[in-house]
This record gives structure tokens, C-alpha cells and sequence, in this order.
């Protein structure tokens, strides 16, 4: 069970890098959507996934739900001449809980210490991130461009992924990417713009296309902000780099995984005033084979996950 268990481990963490009416006004007018975060500021990230994964290996079916919550701070350090935010990123607390057939551990980083041998296996694997400090550069559309790890907490993590997997700089900066990337242009209602976004799947190189759509603006309690509904889907498939070209710390026993399919949408709901999204709900599936063991297994998993970002108290 061990290696099916990180093997869905490694699926959940790439699923979370998987990170999203009609809108009001006239098509003529046109939106600038930026972020426009300021030295000093501080807010408050709530992330919420529900997740379900049907596993076949050959004529064994297992099935895995899986909850999470993720409280996260970020402090505005500096804004940048070229209008990137350098900001602090710490992560508060990380609840979860996952239930298999005849099996259920749960996990709270506030009582590590606490449940069965397999919940603290996946404290081993969370625990190095909670509180530590991660610096990251984002530019205005929200793109991610540098994310780093203290190296102490980056090697701690390095030895958790043999235990659980997934966890690693590259996930953690798919976590914040998921929020997808905003318009290069001012845009008018009906306006669509395309990106594609990694996942940090082991032994393969896969991404996801993101198709979104300005819906315009709408009133969401009591405040004007600017829907954009998401459409995912895959995008073309990347090769797995070869041996030579592998990090050294790579896993070399991760399973190879292969995409099938990626089938989902999204909304989000972005105040162009402030400078900040609100909001961002997505529900997606996802499809896939791997190879664990020598032994084919097919998996489907369904998601649905949920940001909200307020200033911190």
C-alpha cells in the first residue's frame, strides 16, 4: 500500500499545482487587470481541495478521498522598478485527511505528533514547510518568475519525498500559479487568452492548458470585480528529460506517469481596484497511467478547489 499511497501522493500534490453570467458593461470598454501589491502589505491565503482518485491496478480497484486545507501568509517585502512583487511567503497551518478502503489518517500540522504511523509519515513530508520561510518574485499578471526554499528546509523535504513524495519547490510554486496568469492587454467583455502550465509529475513532463474568458465586471458582495471563467485541458505533452540531464537528487524511482486527459473549468473573481484576486473556484479531472512496479495502473481524479485571499489580521 506504501507505493500506491505515494504514488497519490505525487498525483495530489501535481493536482495542486492545478490551480479558477455574463459580466456587466459594454463589449467596447476594456479592463486592465494588474496586481498592484505594496511594500509592507500582508495577506491572508486560505486553499481548500477536495479531491477523489479511482486507482485500477490490473484487477484490483482502490479508491481515495482526500481533504485539505492550507493556510498560508504573504508579506510584501519590496516592489520592484519593473513592478514585481519580492514577497514572503510562509505557510501557517496545512490540514488533511484521507480515506481509503478500510484505512483513514488524518493529519494537522498544529498536532504533528498525533495519529497513526501513516499520519505521521505524512508529517514527516509537511512538516519542514510549516512556518519556513519561502521567497518568491511575482510579477504583475501573477506569474510566479522565482521561488526559493531556505536550502535546510529544501534538503528536509528532499529526504520527505522518499516517504510521501511531491513536495518541492517547483510544486509549492504550482500552488500559487494556479491562480492562472492575467491578461497581457486591457480587455473587453469576451475577450480570451490562452497559457499553458506544468505539472510536476514524476518521471514525465506534462502541462495543462488554460483557456480563460473575461466575463466583465459584477457586483460580489457589495464589491465590483472582474470575472474570468476558466476552461483546463491538456496541452502537448512534454517529454521526460533524459538520465544525463536529471538533477542529481532526482527520484529515479518515481513511476513514469502518461496524461490522457484533462477536462474542467473555473472562475475568478478579481478586484481591479485593489489589485488582487478575491476569489478563484475550480472543478477539473484528470486522467492517467502509470507504471508502479512494472505493473500498469490506470487512475482518474476528481477535484474541486477553492482560494480566498484577504488582508491578514
Amino acid at each position: 500500500m506504501s507505493r500506491r499511497v505515494r504514488w497519490s501522493w505525487c498525483v495530489s500534490a501535481a493536482l495542486g499545482s492545478l490551480l479558477g453570467a455574463a459580466g456587466q458593461g459594454s463589449a467596447q470598454e476594456t479592463v486592465e487587470m494588474r496586481w498592484k501589491l505594496a511594500a509592507g502589505q500582508r495577506l491572508a491565503v486560505t486553499q481548500t481541495q477536495n479531491m477523489n482518485m479511482e486507482m485500477k491496478f490490473g484487477d484490483q480497484a482502490i479508491t481515495m478521498d482526500v481533504n485539505m486545507e492550507m493556510n498560508m501568509r504573504w508579506d510584501v517585502d519590496a516592489i520592484e522598478s519593473d513592478g514585481d512583487a519580492a514577497m514572503t511567503q510562509t505557510i501557517d497551518r496545512i490540514r488533511m485527511e484521507m480515506k481509503m478502503p478500510n484505512q483513514a489518517v488524518k493529519f494537522d500540522s498544529a498536532t504533528p505528533d498525533a495519529g497513526d504511523p501513516l499520519g505521521k509519515t505524512m508529517a514527516q513530508a509537511m512538516m519542514p514547510i510549516i512556518g519556513a520561510k519561502i521567497v518568491q518574485t511575482m510579477d504583475p499578471r501573477g506569474k510566479v518568475k522565482e521561488l526559493k526554499l531556505d536550502p535546510a528546509v529544501q534538503k528536509q523535504l528532499q529526504a520527505a519525498s522518499g516517504a510521501m513524495g511531491g513536495l518541492s519547490e517547483e510544486s509549492l510554486k504550482q500552488m500559487v500559479e494556479q491562480m492562472g496568469g492575467l491578461p497581457e492587454q486591457p480587455v473587453a467583455v469576451g475577450a480570451k487568452w490562452s497559457e499553458t502550465v506544468d505539472l510536476p509529475l514524476p518521471g514525465a513532463k506534462s502541462a495543462m492548458k488554460v483557456d480563460s474568458t473575461f466575463q466583465g465586471i459584477e457586483d460580489r458582495d457589495g464589491r465590483k470585480l472582474a470575472r474570468i471563467d476558466i476552461k483546463f485541458g491538456v496541452a502537448d505533452a512534454k517529454p521526460a528529460a533524459p538520465a544525463s540531464e536529471k538533477d542529481e537528487d532526482e527520484d529515479e524511482a518515481a513511476p513514469p506517469f502518461e496524461v490522457k486527459s484533462i477536462d474542467g473549468s473555473g472562475k475568478q473573481f478579481f478586484d481591479v481596484q485593489a489589485g488582487r484576486l478575491v476569489e478563484a473556484d475550480s472543478k477539473f479531472s484528470i486522467v492517467m497511467t502509470a507504471d508502479v512496479g512494472g505493473q500498469k495502473a490506470d487512475q482518474k481524479a476528481t477535484a474541486t478547489s477553492r482560494i480566498v485571499i484577504e488582508p491578514a489580521k
